[in-house]
């Protein structure tokens, strides 16, 4: 007796799928091993991996084109261009390249206000198996007529007591430039000034002497430097700090770095005075209510540890706030000590 079978619609389907998957699979694999036997890949040659603009001055821009040949026996693909610095710029002719065919990279650098000798890097990364990632370089010395180091100078001083800071000028020697004159904002800054010696440009040093006068607390205050050029005639030098009395606290902010999870640590800071054996912290709160903190006296000294955490994990991103300290000084009623975390 025959039997006749009758696949349905579904079985059919399922047939179909089977027969491409069994056909396609050797014509995958011969594919490959025609690869693998070929050996064939790109390669990527560039004609100069470096280039010196040479002297260049402020705010000025210059280009310069690398070019480089695929030298392989396959595409080349150029699957990214980046530059180390914001200043440099980079614009690829052409991402895939056929045997034998070239291509560029033309990169524009800033000089930017700074002087000096300066260097960048660009990488190139390709499908290149033996150089996936090739760096390129290029350099420039930057020549400003004068430029002022530092701009602005930042200073903690101790209270009641005289210190000095020094800040130089250079010039490009055609300049010829003389200071006329030097003042600051405040009588507890004086200046004065020095030609600088055996400098590669010509210069001045010009020293900052504090007397120890101004009260606890920050201050912003100014040097202003008059000179013979019509082009840099008052040249402007921020100074910026604090002085600080005899309550300390160390370190003097807390970070609590970058919290992950639900793991938040835990981070101590000392608070103590080095002028009187009756020093006392009368009052401690915290400006977010999500930062945590326990008081514990060392001993019998008038020294104090504050553990600092967080009660919960706060939401993601940058957190901040402070922790308000009083104390009995007669100078530092209030400490504000800053807290910083990041929440991933």
């Amino acid at each position: 007796m025959k039997r006749s079978f009758i696949l349905s619609k579904g079985a059919w389907a399922l047939a179909i799928v089977l027969c491409t998957i069994i056909g396609v699979l050797p014509a995958f694999s011969q594919s490959e091993n025609t690869q693998q036997q070929t050996g064939k890949s790109p390669q990527i040659v560039f004609a100069e991996t470096e280039h010196d603009f040479g002297t260049m001055g402020q705010q000025e821009t210059a280009k310069h084109t690398f070019t480089f040949k695929n030298a392989g026996d396959a595409t080349l693909i150029i699957n990214d261009v980046k530059a180390t610095c914001g200043c440099t710029g980079t614009l690829l002719s052409k991402k895939e390249l056929a045997p034998g065919e070239e291509g560029n990279i033309e990169v524009t650098f800033s000089s930017g206000a700074s002087g000096g000798e300066k260097k960048k890097s660009i990488f190139v990364h390709s499908n290149d198996p033996k150089m996936p990632s090739t760096e390129l370089h290029i350099s420039a010395k930057v020549v400003v007529p004068l430029e002022v180091r530092p701009r602005t100078l930042y200073w903690v001083a101790e209270k009641n007591m005289a210190s000095m800071r020094t800040i130089q000028i250079f010039y490009q020697p055609d300049l010829k430039l003389k200071i006329e004159n030097l003042h600051t904002t405040a009588p507890a800054f004086t200046a004065s000034a020095r030609p600088k010696a055996d400098a590669e440009f010509p210069g001045y040093d010009i020293d900052i002497k504090y007397d120890g006068s101004l009260p606890v607390g920050n201050f912003i205050e100014r040097l202003i430097v008059e000179t013979n050029q019509p082009n840099h005639k008052r040249l402007e030098v921020a100074l910026r700090g604090k002085v600080v009395g005899a309550v300390k606290a160390v370190p003097d902010s807390v970070s609590l770095g970058v919290i992950e999870h639900d793991v938040v640590p835990t981070r101590s800071i000392r608070i103590y005075s080095t002028d009187t054996s009756n020093f006392e912290l009368t009052k401690v709160e915290a400006s977010n209510p999500l930062i945590s903190y326990k008081i514990s006296r060392e001993g019998t000294l008038n020294r104090y540890q504050v553990t600092v955490s967080l009660t919960s994990k706060p939401p993601k991103g940058a957190f901040s706030g402070k922790l308000l300290v009083e104390t009995n000084d007669r100078e530092q009623k209030l400490l504000e000590i800053p807290v910083y975390a990041y929440v991933k």
